[in-house]
């Protein structure tokens, strides 16, 4: 079968939950014998010398094509999206030059499926039907007003009014983009049930390939691993610092937390006992060189890339309910679970100072994800399901 994925973003380096998200998944259509032909933003955010990516891309795909587009938000860009009455998050992503590309490789090939990697590609279902009868699969990363809901219910004053409005827009937009497509890919049950009120969807879950990793005991330290530019990774870890950090190290004051991510400055002024690795170049390795992984996160939508990664790894974890959301591991066996300010300092306060646990923990997990995480198994179904 002959596959377009259309891409808001390049997949490498695999570093981050999106990233890794779409890596994975082109990955896997090439594990099941697809032919892929990949077009893809390479972002200001995200930029990669095109030949390097290409370099990395083509065992995997036929051919790759890359659009350069800067992203980075900018007063000047959200007012005049505020004037307009669109959607600042999905203009963005509007670009004559890649509506050419796309048009170009539609005229030059058949396909079989179109895969648009998140609602951000959705600005060019118009002009993919226009060239072609592929079936559209739009793949929800996650249920991105969702978000914003949550991140404007959090805020206040203006910032309160702001992100509302927002969140209204892309609402607007993502339900629209929705019933353009064919089908919808959903990435957990919860969101499933939600976007099947809108639109026709199956399961899609974010997964992992096995490597057989060999678990090595988890040491006494802490980590957190996320790009502070994905605001609910920020907010969440703003809140950490604050309410739990500092309790827990001044009764464990030889403890540490090594933070890691895109967004981390340097000049960030942190608490005592935490440590700031900035961007890293290897996530596998850091998240291997430290203890329990924490992720404290209270909104977003989707599941989190970042937690799967540390489950085939074999890696301890504190997650609150958010950040587990759509896995279906096991409290107390899989991870330890926390929402409060009390449960994080007692969960990390038991982990801390418990290696009998922290290794019960390491091996649950890993099998879990075993098991029940395959990302090759999860695209077969739901190609089956679609093309039945």
């Amino acid at each position: 079968m002959k596959v377009l994925q259309l891409s808001y973003r390049l997949p490498l380096p695999p570093k981050d939950g999106g990233a890794i998200g779409i890596w994975h998944l082109l990955k896997a259509y090439a594990a099941l014998g697809h032919d892929v032909h990949f077009i893809g933003f390479n972002t200001d955010k995200h930029y990669l010398d095109p030949a390097i990516a290409a370099q990395e891309l083509l065992p995997y795909v036929t051919q790759a094509d890359f659009v350069d587009l800067k992203t980075t938000p900018s007063a000047i860009g959200a007012l005049k999206s505020l004037i307009k009455g669109e959607s600042y998050h999905i203009s963005r992503f509007v670009n004559a030059e890649m509506e050419q590309q796309i048009v170009h490789v539609l005229q030059s090939q058949t396909f079989d499926l179109i895969h648009l990697d998140g609602v951000f590609m959705a600005p060019y279902i118009e002009c993919i039907r226009k060239h072609s009868k592929a079936k559209i699969i739009l793949r929800a990363h996650n249920i991105e007003f969702k978000i914003w809901e949550g991140l404007a219910d959090a805020a206040s004053g203006l910032k309160r009014i702001y992100l509302k409005h927002l969140a209204k827009q892309l609402k607007a937009y993502e339900l629209n983009a929705w019933a353009k497509a064919d089908v919808i890919a959903a990435i957990n049950s919860d969101e499933l049930s939600f976007i099947q009120n809108y639109q026709k969807a199956y399961l899609l879950e974010a997964g992992w390939f096995a490597k057989n990793e060999t678990i090595k005991p988890a040491n006494q330290d802490f980590f957190h691993i996320g790009s502070m530019e994905w605001m609910p990774n920020k907010v969440g870890m703003e809140w950490f610092l604050q309410q739990v950090w500092p309790p827990f190290f001044a009764a464990h004051p030889k403890a540490s937390l090594h933070l890691a991510g895109r967004g981390l400055g340097q000049e960030m002024a942190l608490p005592v006992g935490v440590v700031n690795h900035g961007e890293v170049e290897s996530a596998k390795a850091f998240m291997q060189a430290h203890g329990t992984m924490l992720v404290p996160l209270f909104h977003g939508a989707g599941v989190r890339i970042k937690l799967i990664e540390a489950f085939s790894l074999g890696i301890p974890c504190i997650c609150s309910d958010k950040g587990m959301e759509g896995l279906n591991a096991k409290i107390d066996l899989d991870y330890l679970s926390a929402n409060s300010t009390e449960e994080w300092l007692k969960n990390m306060s038991s982990i801390y100072s418990n290696a009998e646990q922290r290794l019960s923990i390491q091996q649950n997990c890993q099998s879990f994800a075993t098991h029940n995480l395959s990302q090759i198994e999860f695209l077969k179904r739901f190609l089956e399901s679609i093309l039945d």
